[in-house]
């Protein structure tokens, strides 16, 4: 499940940024439910706090993590 501080994406100007990050994600799980390259998202949800995607496990780290860390590939 991957957790964001509401207050945090309002402050860093991200909210739009989210919104799109959810929209992509459903479109992709629309077009290929099965990809082994793409994480699915199931639901998404919010409680007072805090937005939730319940997302596919990504062992080891997601695609921006990897990237910060070594600046390329």
């Amino acid at each position: 499940m991957k957790e964001m501080l509401k207050a945090r994406v309002i402050n860093k100007n991200s909210v739009d940024s989210v919104i799109k990050e959810l929209d992509f994600l459903r479109k992709i799980d629309q077009s290929d439910p099965h990809s082994n390259f793409i994480i699915n998202v199931k639901y998404a949800f919010c409680d007072e706090l805090n937005l939730y995607l319940l997302i596919d496990l990504l062992n080891g780290g997601d695609l921006r993590f990897h990237l910060i860390k070594e600046k390329s590939f």
